[in-house]
């Protein structure tokens, strides 16, 4: 596993396996076994179900082999240069695994030692340096750290522009990076500046590569915000072909272009279409990457959110029904994602509003002003103040709603 994790191909092998998973197709020594197993399968959990088990289990495999292959490697470790740069390029890509399994303690960990071990051997200047520290950037980013990771890819794009020059390939990947990070800070125009150089020097030395896809993609979400839907759906829909000439069809960087033109055909207005996309997008990051992931997660909530407006008000409750038991699971702390709980709160009290079950609406939103009542600390007072006050007022009009409803009922029934 060591040498499939040394370069990116080792990778995407992983996630290919995890692609793999179909137990439905699964043979055995005996027929009548075979018939047997997949039938109590198939009238249990379902192949589905069971499909997506088995990869939970085998990415909690790769999660703790990654890991532990690791240590193994550095606790070889001897006085020899080539082994420590070998072990430098370890933590790299072990990293990356890990960085794309969303395990960014692990993750950022991997990436300080591999800075550490290219700086002391090659020096800060050097390319192998600036990949390091690059990875270490887009982990700063992800966790929120916007101005640091752009510190740290501006120091990059130095180093790559003065040794390998300005067109060089791993200097785009510099203004990519820098792009990203203008992109939330909202430099927009900016940003969109930083991604065309970057297009324009992969086009010239890739062609069609999925380097040139990621940022076909990262303008699609910049016009997207501007209102440019025609060019962004342009470039979603470039960035799809690219991919699918080179991954396999259920690759979660499918998953993530079928996100991405749901994303520009919801703003378009065509529910059907954008719910078509993210359903695509669905079926994928339940299988490779499991219900409890936060992209599946994000894609749960756009789903919900397109079926509301579809009316279709039941489905709606289900997937927000989903997308609250990820962020109340035991394991999370209770100021994981308040924001986003209070969120998903309202939407299952507006769900069942619209579905005339007024006792339950009732009690979510009295769920949400419970939850936002209890969390005034020195951070959130602001935010959990306007929450409390959103959910007071829309229970005292549902009581009173009821209140007439019960009056109604009552006359009536006189």
């Amino acid at each position: 596993m060591v040498n499939a994790l040394n370069n990116r191909e080792g990778v995407n092998t992983l996630f290919d396996v995890l692609n793999s998973t179909s137990v439905e197709h699964a043979t055995a020594s005996e027929d009548s076994d075979r018939i047997r197993i997949l039938s109590l399968i198939e009238t249990g959990p379902g192949f589905s179900t069971f499909n997506q088990k088995i990869n939970a289990l085998l990415r909690d495999w790769v999660n703790h082999s990654v890991m532990e292959i690791v240590e193994q490697e550095e606790s070889k470790l001897q006085d020899d240069v080539r082994q420590v740069a070998q072990f430098g390029m370890l933590c790299t890509y072990v990293g990356n695994v890990l960085y794309r399994y969303r395990e960014m303690k692990q993750a950022l960990i991997l990436s300080e030692k591999a800075i550490a071990i290219h700086s002391m051997i090659y020096g800060t200047k050097h390319p192998y340096t600036a990949a390091s520290m690059s990875n270490y950037g887009l982990i700063l980013k992800d966790n929120g750290d916007v101005d640091k990771a752009m510190e740290t890819f501006e120091k990059v794009k130095r180093i790559h522009s003065s040794t390998l020059g300005p067109e060089h390939l791993n200097t785009a990947i510099s203004l990519n990076n820098i792009a990203l990070c203008l992109s939330d800070k909202r430099d927009f125009d900016k940003a969109l500046d930083y991604f065309m150089q970057c297009i324009k020097i992969y086009e010239a030395n890739l062609g069609d590569h999925l380097n040139t896809a990621g940022v076909h993609s990262n303008c699609g979400y910049i016009l997207l915000k501007q209102g440019n839907l025609d060019e962004a759906l342009d470039h979603f829909e470039k960035c799809l072909t690219i991919r699918l000439g080179i991954l396999s069809e259920n690759h979660p960087d499918i998953a993530d272009s079928y996100h991405t033109l749901g994303l520009v055909h919801r703003q378009k207005g065509d529910l059907s279409k954008a719910l078509e996309f993210h359903s695509k997008c669905l079926s994928i990051e339940e299988k490779i990457l499991g219900q409890d992931h936060p992209s599946t997660a994000t894609t749960y909530d756009s789903i919900a959110s397109i079926l509301f407006d579809l009316k279709e008000f039941q489905r709606s409750h289900a997937f927000y029904t989903k997308l609250y038991n990820i962020y109340t699971r035991a394991d999370k702390s209770p100021h994981h994602g308040t924001n986003v709980v209070l969120n998903v709160l309202w939407n299952l009290g507006k769900t069942l509003h619209a579905l005339g079950d007024l006792s339950g609406a009732l009690m979510e939103y009295e769920n949400g002003f419970d939850l936002s009542n209890t969390l005034h600390d020195d951070t959130t007072t602001s935010e959990m103040s306007n929450w409390t006050k959103k959910f007071g007022e829309v229970i005292g009009s549902l009581k009173q709603q009821m209140n007439v409803s019960e009056h109604q009922i009552d006359s009536d029934r006189q």
